[in-house]
């Protein structure tokens, strides 16, 4: 496994968003301790795929590799940020009177 295939952009993104949510700090911190695992798993089911998919049909390889996979990670870790953020209250802004 070589730089660029070990998930951290899809990290990132998940870090982007957490950085940018409207929630305290404590659901910030919380949904990036849960997502780190979440990444990984999904990681490593990505890399499964793509082995199987290797030994099954270089083309499919190809696609999954190029396309497939890339889409759906940051569909799935889009989908867990969406779950987190809005399970989560959010952030009250300080009184101003």
């Amino acid at each position: 496994i070589v730089n660029g295939c070990d998930g951290m952009e899809t990290l990132f993104l998940l870090f982007a968003g957490f950085a940018a949510a409207p929630i305290c700090w404590r659901a910030r911190i919380g949904g990036i301790l849960v997502g780190l695992p979440v990444v990984y798993a999904l990681n490593l089911a990505r890399i499964l795929a793509l082995f199987y998919a290797h030994h099954r049909d270089a083309d499919l390889f190809d696609l999954m590799h190029g396309f497939v996979a890339p889409v759906v990670m940051v569909l799935l870790i889009a989908t867990y940020f969406h779950v987190w953020l809005f399970r989560t209250p959010p952030r009250v802004a300080a009184s101003t009177t």
